[in-house]
């Protein structure tokens, strides 16, 4: 499933919103938007979005070749609990349940966000070294 595959890279997302951040997450991977998935991380000095939406293709590619299932998949609906944000410090969680289009049941995803200049970043894992 694509949106297990990026679970390492793809833990949070842009925005201030816990909620919407979280939504922009989610369907960016469901949609194998690797240039929103990237424009979503706080990337360090020197490492722009394009290049990294490159090394996020890679890891799908990479991951298809060893047999994981990488497809679109298109988000129908996200249902929170009463206690789906939890904030800690500079550190923002989102948990919530997921129904892809087409799936039977709802799948759990968790987010954690950093935030950054008021907005909600994934954290940057350079891949580069994970692709060699």
């Amino acid at each position: 499933m694509a949106v297990g595959l990026f679970a390492l890279v793809f833990a949070s997302c842009g925005g201030n919103d816990p909620k919407s951040a979280f939504e922009k997450a989610i369907k960016a991977e469901a949609a194998l938007d690797y240039k929103a998935m990237a424009e979503q991380v706080d990337l360090p000095e020197g490492v722009k979005a394009e290049d990294y939406a490159k090394q996020l293709e890679q890891l799908a590619e990479l991951g298809k070749a060893m047999g994981a299932k990488v497809e679109k998949k298109e988000v129908e609906k996200i249902e929170y609990k009463d206690d789906a944000v939890k904030e800690e410090g500079e550190k923002v969680t989102v948990k919530a349940q997921v129904t892809y289009k087409g799936e039977k049941e709802a799948v759990e995803e968790t987010k954690t966000f950093k935030k950054v200049n008021g907005d909600l970043k994934i954290e940057y894992v350079d891949l580069s070294k994970k692709l060699k």
